[in-house]
């Protein structure tokens, strides 16, 4: 499959973000009650509008992706043996492995939503701590406080959006190879000066989907995030592009196996890997 059918869509993650900062400004007002610790007013009655707003951005933001993610395989699909198969599963996929995660991501995602204004009202009271710590008077952390908190929203919606839609994006890439029986893509970066050293050393790398891989400790750097899949770790922009068909790939050609990346030949790599055949 070509780069350019898989190109990141970073309209999906703007939308999110928007979403996510207008559920900010809606469900968290800020307010500091008089005396020494601020709060987050959230009145009980809010509670279900909170978790109903939230599943519907995660389900808004997860329709997005399926559909552009889909658009990519069909793509695909016009110049690929197998393109009976793959449109055949994106008429079907809803009922089988691809619809279960589209499920399980929007739960996960509205989790996430829903956790935000505690999460800021639990860094508001750190805050708050810290500087009476430091001998500042109320009025002065007050001040600081009003100042620091939407900026502290912002912040962790920008993460929130820029992780999960590339975590849902590899999800459902995963979900969609593993019902064509797609058990290898490759790793590609966005090829720009933003892209992480340990990312580097992936791009272009055939990867097994049961396999994955340690970008950082086969960088030479401390294996923080462990063994993940492109676009599942925090502010990756990275791609996994199934790998359908030998003929897409200019041999011989990197191939990570057991914590290792080598260099191999077609015939080499035929020995230990089979593609579905065209139907």
């Amino acid at each position: 499959m070509k780069y350019d059918d898989w190109r990141p869509i970073l309209r999906n993650t703007r939308l999110y973000l928007a979403d996510l900062e207008a559920f900010v400004e809606k469900f968290i007002p800020w307010s500091i009650i008089t005396g020494h610790e601020p709060t987050v007013l959230l009145p009980a009655e809010d509670e279900e509008a909170i978790r109903q707003a939230a599943e519907e951005i995660a389900r808004r933001m997860l329709s997005r992706v399926a559909k552009t993610n889909a658009t990519s395989w069909r793509a695909a699909a016009r110049e690929s043996l197998h393109s009976r198969r793959i449109y055949q599963a994106l008429r079907t996929e809803m009922d089988g492995p691809v619809g279960a995660r589209v499920n399980e991501l929007v739960a996960e995602n509205a989790r996430l939503i829903v956790g935000l204004p505690g999460e800021l009202a639990q860094r508001a009271a750190a805050f708050v701590t810290r500087q009476q710590q430091r001998g500042l008077r109320s009025a002065e952390i007050a001040k600081e406080l009003e100042q620091k908190l939407p900026q502290a929203a912002q912040s962790r919606a920008k993460l929130i959006a820029r992780t999960q839609v590339g975590q849902a994006e590899s999800a459902l890439t995963e979900a969609r190879s593993e019902r064509l029986g797609l058990a290898w893509y490759e790793w590609v970066t966005s090829e720009d000066q933003r892209v992480r050293p340990s990312h580097r050393t992936m791009d272009k790398v055939l990867v097994a989907w049961s396999d994955p891989a340690s970008p950082e400790q086969l960088a030479g750097e401390p294996p923080k995030a462990g063994h993940y899949h492109p676009g599942c770790v925090w502010n990756c922009r990275c791609l996994s592009l199934p790998l359908v068909s030998l003929d897409e790939v200019r041999w011989p050609h990197k191939v990570y196996g057991h914590g290792h990346i080598e260099m191999v030949s077609r015939k080499q790599f035929e020995r230990f890997v089979e593609l579905p055949q065209a139907a």
